[in-house]
């Protein structure tokens, strides 16, 4: 009989809590399936997905962001993904950064990294800086070096045992990645470290410890990128110390690359050209000269060349001589006619008069107006023989335009004579305008 009444009881408990419960599950249902129809139109039409994205910039349902950050890491196609990202980035940072945080870690694509650490690094939230700090050491460069410049933006002194860390590894790889790191992150407190690794066992490593001084302009270190340039074992790290002895200009290392200049490696004899045009020391005059005696390369010629008209030195004119005379490149014959030019002295104005008649016009040429630059008899005398004896009206009008260009009164009578007997009708009209200007000159 008890029994009977107990049961009975339970029964009427249960069912006054069902009609009690019921409007609340079956609100809770309705939910679940507004949610799911919300989250169904984000792969539907355009314009579901303006419907849907309306409703959750309106409504802001918390309920849809884990759904919708799995469904960023298991979209097929970008343009699937990019409508979860749009909606995903409705919501305020405090509901979303743990999520977004755990795409960066999960997601497989490294441009969607990238996305992902650009659009953490807007958010200004300290929480941040470690999971991007991780990416650090990711195996794609574009995501290392966007989480380095997110950090510089938002980063703490959390990062800096980070970095330590991975430059203390003995994977020298994570190791290049540290001072990858340090060079967008550069803190004086990373000093030390990068001056122990300019001496590691691994080239590579030297290699990116050198790039570190040099983006950082750390010329305090100078001492070892000189050791490096002159003695290091191997040559790929020596062209990095030349390098970098250009970049930071400095003058007081002079002699490594004037060394260099004469090694029998081709490249490293190119970066010493490279570094000492940059630097542009009138004391390295002779050494540009001694080198071009004996060099053979013709980039590195051109290099040696321009840097002499850089310093406005030539050093041993011996080396322009046989230029002029031996190169059987013309380009590198015109260069040194325009160098002996520009650098006025007697032995060059000797030089330029000794090798007037090269074979080639368009040399010839250069030596003319070269030889414009000298306001001396000597010079006059070697253009009258061009516009005499040379048979090329180009070559004659360089001539011609460097005597105007000296504008001495004594040329205006021997010009006349030749107009007067000019065969070459536009070069005759070329001195007849070149007379009436030297003339109106000194009406």
């Amino acid at each position: 009989m008890n029994i009977s009444r107990n049961i009975r009881l339970f029964l009427q408990l249960f069912l006054i809590l069902h009609v009690l419960c019921l409007p609340h599950l079956y609100a809770r249902e309705q939910d679940d399936t507004v949610y799911d129809v919300v989250f169904n139109k984000l792969t539907s039409v355009e314009s579901k997905k303006l419907e849907a994205l309306k409703y959750i910039s309106k409504k802001k349902p918390v309920q849809l962001i884990p759904r919708i950050a799995q469904a960023i890491l298991k979209a097929d196609d970008i343009e699937e993904r990019d409508i979860y990202v749009k909606a995903l980035k409705i919501y305020h940072k405090n509901n979303t950064i743990l999520y977004w945080i755990d795409i960066l870690s999960e997601t497989g694509s490294f441009p969607f990294k990238i996305e992902v650490i650009k659009y953490l690094g807007t958010l200004g939230d300290r929480r941040i800086v470690l999971p991007v700090a991780r990416q650090l050491e990711s195996r794609f460069s574009a995501v290392r070096h966007e989480a380095g410049m997110v950090l510089r933006r938002n980063g703490d002194d959390r990062i800096y045992p980070f970095i330590l860390r991975m430059s203390g590894s003995r994977n020298p790889v994570k190791r290049i990645y540290a001072l990858e790191a340090m060079q967008i992150l550069y803190d004086m407190r990373f000093y030390t470290v990068i001056t122990e690794l300019v001496e590691d066992p691994v080239k590579s490593v030297r290699i990116y410890a050198l790039k570190c001084i040099e983006k950082n302009q750390l010329k305090k270190a100078m001492y070892l990128v000189k050791k490096a340039g002159l003695n290091d074992s191997d040559r790929e790290v020596r062209i990095a110390a030349i390098r970098v002895i250009g970049t930071l200009k400095d003058h007081g290392a002079s002699f490594v690359l004037t060394r260099s200049l004469t090694d029998r490696d081709r490249d490293i004899r190119l970066a010493a050209a490279r570094s000492l045009y940059r630097i542009r020391l009138g004391g390295t005059a002779f050494a540009l000269s001694s080198q071009l005696l004996v060099e053979e390369d013709r980039e590195i010629k051109y290099i040696l060349l321009e840097t002499m008209l850089k310093i406005n030195r030539t050093g041993n004119v011996a080396a322009l001589k046989k230029i002029l005379s031996k190169e059987e490149n013309f380009r590198l014959r015109i260069l040194t006619a325009h160098v002996l030019g520009k650098i006025t002295n007697e032995r060059n104005l000797d030089l330029l008069l000794k090798f007037k008649n090269d074979t080639d016009y368009r040399v010839r040429a250069e030596i003319a107006g070269s030889l414009g630059s000298y306001r001396s008899v000597k010079s006059q005398k070697g253009l009258f023989k061009l516009i005499h004896g040379d048979k090329i009206r180009y070559v004659r009008s360089a001539a011609l335009f460097s005597l105007l260009g000296i504008n001495d009164r004594s040329s205006i009578v021997p010009l006349f004579d030749q107009f007067s007997t000019e065969k070459d009708f536009i070069f005759r009209e070329q001195l007849r305008q070149i007379l009436r200007t030297m003339i109106k000159r000194r009406v």
